[in-house]
């Protein structure tokens, strides 16, 4: 397998639309033990090498040196002339990383990859930087030092007696591709130390004092070459296998880590990883809840969430269990995931009960005999002083419960006769209950303060001599003693089975926001909806106020929020790039430390299709971890409900679209053929004009001109009607209303078809005594003139078309227009006021389909009703109601009808 070498030319690779190439950019480290070794002179020789070979390099960030240094410095100095080096943070500060993406060359040069940045950049950390480069397809060298990885410090913490803070996480050099070792013999560097050539950041300086000792260098130099080999080994087995010359080596045993909330957990969490790399293991760390666990403080959970960011941050699962014990519980989950190696802390804190009890290690071992355990010691961090837990919490209400439920058989005991209730078996029964109530009810501390005042309250008040203190009798000592025991027990068990039902009931809690959270997205149906629905579950699980940013052509576009208001630039541009990158990004990651919200992408299977930013007060408002992960998993569903929403708007709209479509085609399909032929008709007769007089008499003339006239009143009225059908659509039809006489409208439609009903005779039966009928006369006539016109259509010549009107029930008049045609097929004449609908047998006479469409659109305007009915004795009849009393669709003015009744005017 050949690597591509690290800034090797692909400035021609395919790009995004944004300009982001699509391959991630590639990482080199140039690892030593310790400064002055000369890391930096490596890279830049190496990048001068890769310019000359033509690609495109340039000096990000680069350490300066001292000008009293000599030698293999003015190397260094000699090779950063030949670079272009872009702006730095001290003339502008934030600029240098926005600079380096604007300029986008193909290699780009990052000195000391684990230093700190200065407070108000985008990242706390260069490493973060390096990162963002990477992902914009740029290449990167850099240099670090071996104490600076994050798995590495306890173990130079042990070898050196120094703590390192600034470090990098151990997944970052996992996706490098190339880790070079640049070495030094270290009595070498300790002379160049001592000569005054090695670079020193001044508050560094005690750091520095601890390694730069001869024993401190040699371990640090081991530690270096052990780290490299191991990656070595790794890619040349991974070499190996991939061509078919070494076998797969079965998976390593799963690893598990036990963690506590203490602060030296950490170790375990870095001992862990080492492990896990030196085995290539997978490995989990695990957090037990038991009883005594479940109530944390606030600085407990601060640290053991810190502690599951590093365990995250350095490639572990992590994993909260909770149970009885932490032994029992740590052998069930080794057994149910088949895991044989487990570490825990090593205990350093005994007490006068540790001879008497098992350490977890040995636990564990008797549990499995066949189970690997790993301890691993304590940092002998100093330890606070803590409140007890049995007198934890305990509150002034308890105190004097505790007192009352030894007044109570104490009082019995005085007022009642000696013969029943005072007799000491009796009265110590009585003692016993109320310590038994106070162990159920009020805790440990009570109970033992309950037990204790019974004892002396018993002893004072009832034993012989009376009213004397320290008198018990052997047999009461005992009593009492087993009295403490009693109530020592049920309080123990008590709280430990209170302490494990709020920690079910809070799960259980989370898994019922959870449920509600899905039922909730699930019921939601358009993005509104979903948006209002995320914002109010998670603020109302969270207590948080809540931000959603969704992703559109442009950008992102502020979409809701749990307060209504807007947030400013700052917090745009985090969310920006939360959403460009895909990570987190505001309070609490290290991105953008200073915005008010954490900016979560969210995340689908395709893409990010937007932002949901929650409000952290401060570095010590934090989540618990269980939150965290309950967080996560909101995120999670509220991405997925939104992607469900997108998709279901770019549903409707290409539904609407491909409807559009075949509305247009519809359309063409159906006015070509009526257009074409007037248009043809008309076309023909002014060619025949245009000839000489000679050819054409008058009586040719006059029928030519009467031709073109007819069709293009035909193609007046299809473009009438397309023009009525728009209006209808959009609700701009407009009605007058008047008083009409039936009789002068059905005469008016008869007169405008003319000579196209030469060929059918017309019987109309119109009674003389129908009333006005309140309508808009051209409208009306319009609806006529359509039907008229289907009936000639589809009428066989000479077959009479009929014409006839009643009133009905003196509320409505009723108009029908019948013809003796083919009629129409059952199944559909309900169809047939459709738009642009055919009926099959007639797809060839048919016209645009709108006619009839029209006619129901006019007649419902006016309040009435439009049907179809196939007569018995063959042909159609087409019946429409106009109400005497207008019930019309919109608001119009009352006009004076000529019977005195009102209608409407618009």
């Amino acid at each position: 397998m050949v690597e591509k070498p690290i800034g090797e030319n692909h400035m021609g690779q395919e790009r995004s639309a944004d300009g982001t190439p699509h391959q991630r950019g590639r990482l080199k480290v140039f690892l030593s033990y310790a400064p002055g070794v000369g890391k930096t002179v490596a890279m830049l020789e190496d990048a001068y090498q890769r310019q000359q070979a033509g690609v495109d390099v340039v000096v990000g960030l680069l350490e300066g040196g001292d000008e009293r240094q000599t030698g293999w410095l003015a190397r260094q100095q000699e090779l950063l002339q030949a670079f272009e080096t872009v702006p730095t943070r001290l003339a502008s500060p934030g600029s240098t990383l926005d600079a380096i993406l604007r300029r986008r060359p193909q290699l780009v040069l990052i000195d000391q990859l684990a230093r700190t940045n200065p407070p108000g950049l985008r990242h706390e950390k260069r490493y973060l930087e390096v990162e963002e480069l990477l992902a914009a397809g740029i290449d990167v060298l850099t240099t670090l030092n071996v104490y600076q990885i994050e798995s590495q410090t306890d173990a130079v913490a042990y070898l050196t007696g120094a703590t390192v803070q600034d470090t990098v996480p151990d997944h970052l050099l996992d996706e490098a591709e190339q880790v070079e070792m640049v070495d030094l013999p270290p009595q070498e560097l300790l002379d160049r130390y001592q000569a005054g050539q090695v670079s020193i950041v001044p508050r560094m300086e005690s750091l520095m004092e601890k390694l730069f000792q001869p024993s401190s260098l040699f371990a640090l130099r081991e530690l270096a070459l052990r780290y490299v080999a191991r990656r070595s080994n790794s890619l040349m087995r991974s070499y190996l296998v991939g061509r078919g010359l070494a076998d797969t080596e079965p998976a390593s045993p799963h690893l598990l880590v036990c963690i506590t909330p203490k602060p030296n957990s950490s170790r375990l969490v870095r001992a862990g990883r080492r492990m896990a790399d030196e085995t290539r293991a997978d490995w989990t760390v695990v957090f037990v809840e038991t009883p005594d666990l479940l109530e944390l403080s606030p600085e407990e959970q601060a640290t053991l969430s810190q502690h599951f960011r590093l365990a995250e941050m350095l490639g572990a699962q992590v994993e909260t269990l909770t149970g009885r014990s932490v032994a029992d519980t740590l052998y069930e989950y080794t057994r149910t995931n088949h895991i044989q190696k487990v570490m825990v802390g090593r205990p350093t804190h005994k007490n006068w009960t540790y001879p008497f009890r098992l350490s977890l290690a040995d636990r564990l071992q008797r549990l499995e005999p066949i189970l690997s355990v790993y301890m691993v010691g304590d940092d002998h961090t100093p330890r606070r002083f803590r409140v007890p837990s049995f007198w934890q919490g305990v509150t002034p209400l308890q105190i004097a419960a505790s007192l009352g439920l030894v007044l109570v058989p104490t009082v019995l005991g005085l007022l009642l006769t000696p013969g029943i209730i005072s007799r000491s078996a009796n009265l110590i029964m009585l003692y016993l209950l109320s310590v038994v109530i106070a162990s159920v009810y009020l805790g440990l501390f009570p109970s033992v303060l309950t037990t204790v005042l019974s004892a002396l309250v018993f002893d004072f008040l009832f034993i012989p001599p009376r009213f004397t203190a320290f008198n018990f009798a052997p047999e009461y000592a005992i009593t009492f003693a087993s009295l403490l025991v009693v109530s020592s027990l049920i309080s123990s068990l008590v709280s430990r089975e209170r302490a494990l039902t709020r920690a079910a009931q809070r799960r259980a809690d989370q898994v019922t926001r959870l449920y509600e959270l899905s039922h909730s997205l699930a019921r939601a149906v358009d993005m509104p909806a979903i948006l209002e629905t995320v914002v109010q579950h998670v603020r109302n699980t969270f207590d948080r106020e809540v931000v959603i940013w969704l992703a559109e052509q442009d950008g992102l576009v502020f979409s809701a929020s749990s307060s209504g208001h807007t947030l400013d630039a700052s917090e745009r541009t985090a969310a920006e790039w939360a959403f460009q990158q895909g990570r987190p990004a505001g309070a609490q990651t290290g991105t953008f430390s200073y915005a008010a919200f954490r900016y979560l992408p969210l995340q689908t299977s395709k893409e990010v299709v937007g932002v949901l930013g929650v409000r952290f007060g401060g570095s010590g408002d934090a989540l618990h971890p269980e939150q965290e992960r309950l967080l996560s998993t909101f995120v999670t569903k509220a991405a997925t409900s939104i992607e469900r929403g997108l998709l279901a708007e770019q549903a409707s709209q290409a539904e609407i679209l491909r409807a559009t479509e075949k509305l247009q085609s519809a359309l063409l399909n159906s006015i070509s053929h009526d257009l074409r032929t007037p248009l043809a008709s008309i076309t023909g007769v002014l060619s025949s004009l245009r000839l000489e007089d000679d050819f054409i008499d008058a009586d040719t003339r006059r029928e030519l001109v009467e031709t073109a006239y007819g069709e293009a009143e035909r193609l007046n009225r299809l473009v009438g009607n397309l023009l009525d059908m728009s209006r209808l659509e959009s609700g701009m039809l407009k009605i007058a209303l008047q008083p009409c006489d039936v009789q002068d409208v059905v005469g008016s439609a008869l007169n405008s078809l003319g000579a196209r009903l030469d060929s059918h005779p017309v019987d109309v039966n119109l009674p003389s005594d129908l009333p006005l009928v309140p309508m808009d006369y051209v409208l009306i006539a319009q609806v006529l003139i359509n039907l008229l016109e289907n009936a000639v259509k589809y009428s066989p010549e000479g077959q009479p078309i009929e014409v006839c009107a009643q009133v009905l029930n003196r509320n409505s008049v009723q108009i029908e227009i019948s013809d003796h045609g083919p009629g129409i097929p059952p199944e559909e004449i309900d169809r047939i006021f459709e738009k642009f609908y055919r009926v099959k047998r007639f797809e060839n006479v048919i016209g645009t389909g709108l006619g009839l469409s029209i006619c129901k659109g006019v007649v419902e305007v006016h309040g009435g009703k439009i049907w179809a009915e196939n007569r018995p004795e063959g042909g159609v009849r087409f019946l429409f109601t106009l109400p005497l009393i207008p019930t019309p669709l919109g608001l119009r003015e009352p006009v004076a009808l000529s019977d005195g009744e009102h209608g409407y005017n618009e």
